[in-house]
């Protein structure tokens, strides 16, 4: 598995704190295009962290499980990332409406 950068760890953190700040900013301010930027800044990067977990998996070499290699698990990083793309807009969507 490759393994993150320092640079890439401190990229993945300010961004996660910028999207817990816009929640709280879009609580405090009762502005639900600030809340649903902070879903969608949030989503974003779990986004990158989960295809970042694939695509590191996926480029590992063959073993005696895989003998091909693993290269088909990386497709598990679209996979979820368009399902969680669908919660966040599922989210909004309900929260728009009430």
């Amino acid at each position: 598995m490759v393994k993150p950068s320092k640079m890439f760890m401190v990229i993945i953190s300010l961004s996660m704190v910028g999207g817990i700040f816009k929640i709280l900013g879009g609580f405090v301010g009762g502005s639900k295009s600030v809340f649903v930027d902070a879903l969608t800044s949030i989503a974003n990067t779990l986004a990158i962290i989960i295809m970042y977990r694939f695509f590191s998996t996926s480029v590992e070499p063959p073993d005696e499980d895989h003998h091909y290699g693993h290269h088909r698990i990386g497709l598990g990083g679209p996979i979820s990332t368009l399902m969680l793309y669908s919660f966040v807009g599922g989210v909004i969507v309900v929260d728009l409406y009430e």
